[in-house]
Order: structure tokens, then sequence, then C-alpha cells
């Protein structure tokens, strides 16, 4: 799909070349750059997947009016704000970094491990703990379903 999006066409030989580029891309970087098996290192399970898919396009839409609503209002601060994950891997982690990045009114900085800095409109509290759970609390419980380990 990246593939048809970046050519702007829609069409049968538009999505086999893009079919056929990926697969081999996959195949290369599994056989040239990693260690184990894009199975074994980057298992995730389907349906809670589909699930936080579907759940951060909402967060992003909620996020949005939000952010819209605070600049219209001419009532914008901007934080920023130390938050720690729980999750271990580093799929996962990235997947929650990017996910508070694309939800408006945030964006993570800088990762370090478990630790993110992240960029926060109007933030609500300046406490590690209680902003981390605002940003990233039911994004990172669906996650933990999500990606196996």
């Amino acid at each position: 799909m990246l593939w048809v999006i970046l050519n702007e066409r829609l069409d049968l030989l538009t999505f086999i070349t893009g079919v056929a580029v990926g697969t081999v891309a996959v195949a290369l970087t599994n056989r040239l750059v990693l260690r184990e098996s894009y199975r074994r290192r980057y298992f995730f399970r389907s349906i809670p997947a589909v699930a936080f898919f579907l759940r951060l396009l909402l967060e992003i839409y909620i996020a949005g009016f939000a952010a819209v609503k605070l600049m219209v209002a001419g009532n914008v601060r901007v934080g920023l704000v130390d938050i720690h994950t729980d999750l271990e891997d580093d799929l996962a982690i990235a997947l929650l970094a990017n996910s508070i990045t694309l939800t408006p009114g945030t964006v993570t900085m800088d990762t370090d491990g478990q630790h993110m800095k992240v960029i926060w409109l109007n933030p609500q509290t300046r406490d590690p703990e209680a902003a981390g759970e605002t940003i990233k609390g039911l994004l990172e419980r669906m996650l933990r379903s999500v990606v196996r380990r």
C-alpha cells in the first residue's frame, strides 16, 4: 500500500509491483540484516493490533479537535515532560513513541530505553507518573497485548 501511495496510482500493475518490491525488501532484510527472523523478532497478535490501530485513529481525531480548540482560543502553553514506559520490547516502545507523536498535541522528542521526552500542549501536570498516564495510558496497555514478549 505504501508503494501505491508513493506512486499516486491505484492500478493492478502498481499494486503487484509494490507487493513484489515489499516482499524482496523483507526477504533481503531478513537474510542480510537481522540476526533472527522477522517472525521471531517482530511477532504481534493480529486482532489486538487491529484494535490498537482503530483506537489510535480515534485518539488522533479526539486530540486533533482538542488541539484546534486550544489554538483557536489562543490558549496554548507548551511543556516538556519525561515519562516512563513499562514496555520492554523495542518494537512496542517504538510503536508507543510514534503513536504519541501521531496524536496531535504531543511529540516524542527522544527515547532512551524505557524513558521518553515528550512535548505536550497545555500540560495538565508536571508529575511524570500522572503525565505518563494521561499521554500514553490506554495505548501502552493495548500495546502489551499486541506485542509478544
